[in-house]
């Protein structure tokens, strides 16, 4: 069974401006005739605090960071704005390091919040 460890804020950042885009993630939905349909918010920059995830493998880390970030940015715009985050980037500030048998990935994740418009 492989596990991850994801934990919290007291990671330093070591990197600035190393991304991942989820463009996939959270996409706006096509507005219809009458220009409903769900739109991201271009104001309102927000982000996570960094965290981490670790694995036996560089592959698996990142994916659950990823996971696990894009989830954290899901539940602050569910339970603020009501609805999912966009215009997700995780941002790498450290790239994959070994720590024992593992493979730790540190960063964090900056996104906007959808809403829909009507």
């Amino acid at each position: 069974m492989r596990s991850f460890i994801v934990w919290g804020p007291w990671v330093y950042l070591l990197c600035s401006g190393c991304a991942l885009s989820l463009e996939d993630t959270g996409k706006s939905s096509p507005v219809d005739q009458d220009g409903c349909g769900r739109a991201c918010g271009q104001n309102g920059n927000r982000r996570t605090f960094t965290g981490g995830a670790s694995s036996p493998r560089c592959e698996s880390s990142t994916a659950a960071l990823t996971s696990y970030l894009t989830q954290k940015a899901n539940a602050d715009c569910a339970s603020n704005v009501d609805d999912l985050a966009c215009g997700i980037d995780v941002i790498i500030t450290d790239r994959c390091f070994q720590v024992a048998k593992s493979v730790q990935i540190n960063g964090y994740a900056t996104y906007h919040c959808g809403h829909i418009t009507c």
